[in-house]
């Protein structure tokens, strides 16, 4: 018995063994087509800074030989010699900006049993909304363009040194941005609650919420990203105003609702379009004519935050800027939540709110914990210039 547990013993070894050799194999094989591929791609796309009227063709792992040869015949300089391209270089198309008058009151009907959403039609007077035109003209742009700026980005390939200087810019902001999407979701769906709870219908909208699979957090009482998502995402997210009766609080609160679903839709890991950054950019003003709007109803449920103020004014400079926006988590930032609340308990002794706000910005300056952005060197800075 002894013997035949030791031979099975050395066949596992011996097995396990074989299958980590063939996986290293693999993996070896793997990271070779990938550096065949690059070197490839990066040598046509050397041979096209040189004739830009030609296709760009696919890089091919299986072609290395053919790549090289493309390269010496028109003798361009080494990818890694390459300057990197500026959104100024990358001539991205400008944005034709309108003016929009949208009628008062809402047309949505109270039916809960409205399975798609209307878009949104209180009233709200919203300058310079983006429109894209259909075809090119003074200011705007048409899909010619947007086909031109797809292979223009297709075409150039981000640099390492590139890739981290964009990461050092807007350091802050850019660890911000994403979070006031679900704090702004938070608020809309609270103050739902909270109508409910006042014409003594909460027990309603918390079967709502539970035949949804939403419930609020065990220990901070709120809902997270992934619950607000659940409930603007429902195909009749509009149930949820049932307790609420019709009249432009209701009205007011769905069309508040469809903006946001329709921001979280444009806040996903991907590349942005100047259609996609259009579109960002009117939801945007829509949620905060609506948000005017429900202040106007009542002020002291429905303020203005800070996170309402950076996401409807700098998200979309941001995402213009950058291309993307969903690319990014908020996670990176929460450490500052432990590092303020223990510097508030340490300068609690000064008295007055104004000393311990300034106590704390001189803080985290010193410690350079808000615009953390590494070694700063001017030459590097000159070279690659803010995006």
């Amino acid at each position: 018995m002894a013997k035949r547990n030791l031979i099975s013993k050395q066949h596992r070894k011996k097995g396990a063994q074989e299958r980590w050799k063939n996986w290293e194999d693999k993996r070896e094989e793997r990271k070779a087509q990938t550096q065949r591929a690059r070197q490839a791609y990066l040598a046509k796309k050397t041979a096209l800074q040189h004739d830009p009227d030609a296709e760009m063709p696919q890089a091919s792992a299986e072609e290395p030989s053919t790549s090289e040869a493309t390269a010496q015949e028109n003798d361009g300089p080494p990818p890694s010699t390459q300057t990197p391209m500026t959104p100024q270089e990358m001539d991205v198309p400008t944005v034709e900006m309108t003016e929009v008058d949208v009628p008062f009151p809402s047309t949505l009907a109270d039916d809960d049993r409205q399975a798609e959403p209307v878009p949104s039609t209180s009233t709200a007077r919203c300058d310079l909304v983006a429109t894209p035109s259909t075809s090119k003209g003074a200011g705007g742009f048409g899909l010619d363009d947007v086909h031109m700026f797809d292979e223009l980005r297709r075409r150039h390939i981000w640099t390492e040194e590139e890739l981290q200087r964009q990461r050092r810019s807007n350091a802050f902001l850019r660890k911000q941005l994403k979070a006031q999407r679900d704090r702004n979701g938070q608020r809309i769906i609270d103050a739902i609650c909270a109508e409910a709870d006042v014409r003594q219908k909460g027990d309603d909208i918390q079967r709502r919420l539970s035949e949804a699979g939403v419930r609020r957090h065990p220990r901070t009482k709120q809902f997270t990203g992934g619950d607000i998502y659940k409930i603007l995402d429902h195909p009749n997210f509009a149930s949820f105003t049932a307790p609420i009766p019709p009249g432009p609080l209701k009205f007011t609160l769905i069309d508040a609702m469809n903006d946001l679903r329709q921001i979280y839709h444009l806040s996903r890991a991907k590349i942005l379009h100047p259609v996609d950054l259009n579109s960002l950019e009117h939801w945007t003003k829509m949620f905060y004519c609506h948000w005017q709007q429900l202040r106007s109803i009542d002020v002291d449920r429905y303020p203005v935050r800070p996170k309402l103020h950076l996401l409807t004014a700098h998200v979309v400079p941001f995402a213009r800027s950058h291309l993307w926006w969903g690319l990014i988590s908020e996670q990176g930032m929460e450490h500052m939540h432990r590092m303020c609340n223990n510097l508030v308990g340490r300068y609690s002794h000064l008295g007055t709110q104004e000393k311990v706000v300034e106590k704390l910005v001189k803080h985290t300056t010193m410690l350079n914990a808000l615009h953390d952005r590494g070694v700063e060197d001017k030459k590097e800075n000159d070279k690659y210039p803010d995006f």
